[in-house]
């Protein structure tokens, strides 16, 4: 079972504001020069990426995905810059403003956000999903001993010894020496005090804590298996390997009968989103019709998807009606196909709705994760999934 022992990064939990605004531009200036790790996040769907440039009271980073995938992936109020910076993780709300060229590469441009939050609680994030890593730890009689690493934060680690660890052996409160490989860049051999002992597995606190040479990339690896330990939460909800009270929440609408209602005349649509999307989900079909449409909502979808394939305004009328009679709270995505993603962008604000997509087959990625996000955003717990790379 995976447990990811850390709550999400929510601005309750962020002990530090950063508004000053020399401060705040130092930063992302050193972010921009170092071409760090970024994740863009939104509602929905994050997005990975890194800084570029700082130009001004922009900042450029890295063209992840299409023109048409940032306007209606991160053209959105809440969205927020969240990277690594030196050992602390920092989150940043700011906007998307368009597009560049930096260098001859292309880019995605976003406003230089007024205030950063920072969280200090960097050392409490365990690591669960560490792979298969061997460490040698030697005990106070000098036994070297071979076990596994079953987690590590920035302040010690949990581990599984080979070999029963009788106290005779190894006790609560005993100093040892560990050592063990997490890359490339991260070699860790330090003293470590042990303080919790069950047959063979204990955790230690690192004493002395780990150099700065050490800590620095230690934070890095500790963000990127963050945020990956979140996309296998969110792809995974609801299974046994992802059980857990991140994931209560979503079973909700698997099981519940609801699921999700599409709404179009195209029954070639219907059958690809169907292949698409139906798999442990109610997936069910209503023709663009007041009576119709009212039936469907008597099965309590989770999902409304409304399929525009014009923007005519006889046809935009209609489904504005139809968006009028799904009750409250239940999110509607607007999937547009033969119009362009500006008309569909103002028809999903004027719908109220979670998101607007123009969908074509080569979007079957990025349409199942913005599902995924969407129903994991109203019914679940914890982060959003991560967007699939796409090509300009």
């Amino acid at each position: 079972m995976t447990h990811f022992i850390w709550n999400c990064y929510n601005s309750k939990l962020m002990k530090k504001v950063t508004k000053n605004k020399e401060r705040v531009r130092s930063i992302f200036s050193e972010a921009c020069a170092q071409r760090e790790l970024l994740v863009l996040v939104t509602p929905y769907l994050r997005f990975v990426t890194n800084f570029i440039h700082l130009d001004g009271d922009e900042i450029h980073t890295r063209a992840m995905i299409s023109r048409e995938g940032a306007l209606y992936g991160l053209r959105i109020a809440d969205l927020n810059l969240r990277f690594q910076h030196k050992m602390s993780f920092l989150e940043a709300p700011s906007k998307l403003i368009g597009f560049g060229i930096h260098e001859g590469q292309k880019t995605i441009r976003f406003s230089l956000p007024k205030l950063i939050y920072e969280n200090d609680e960097r050392k409490n994030i365990r690591i669960e999903r560490v792979g298969q890593i061997m460490a040698t730890f030697s005990t106070p009689s000098l036994r070297f001993i071979q076990a596994s690493l079953v987690d590590i934060s920035a302040s010690g680690a949990q581990l599984t010894a080979r070999e029963v660890l009788p106290n005779d052996v190894l006790s609560v409160n005993d100093k040892i020496m560990l050592s063990f490989s997490l890359s490339k860049d991260i070699d860790i051999n330090n003293s470590a005090i042990v303080r919790h002992k069950t047959d063979s597995t204990f955790g230690v606190e690192f004493s002395p804590r780990l150099p700065d040479s050490i800590q620095e990339p230690l934070a890095s690896w500790i963000f990127i298996k963050r945020e990956e330990t979140y996309d296998f939460m969110a792809r995974n909800a609801g299974t046994d390997d992802a059980a857990s009270e991140e994931s209560d929440g979503i079973e909700g609408y698997k099981d519940s009968g609801g699921g999700i209602l599409l709404v179009t005349r195209d029954a070639d649509v219907d059958s690809a989103l169907k292949n698409l999307l139906a798999e442990n989900i109610n997936f069910y079909r209503a023709l663009p019709a007041i009576a119709p449409m009212k039936d469907a909502l008597t099965k309590k979808p989770n999902l409304v998807i409304l399929h525009l394939a014009d923007s005519k305004m006889e046809e935009k009328r209609l489904f504005k009606s139809l968006a009028e009679t799904i009750r409250k709270g239940v999110p509607i995505l607007l999937l547009g196909t033969g119009m362009e993603i500006e008309q569909l962008s103002e028809l999903g604000q004027d719908f109220k709705a979670a998101s607007s997509i123009i969908w074509t087959p080569g979007k079957n990625p990025f349409l199942q994760r913005l599902v995924m996000g969407i129903l994991r955003r109203h019914y679940g717990h914890g982060e959003s999934p991560m967007a699939p790379l796409e090509a300009e």
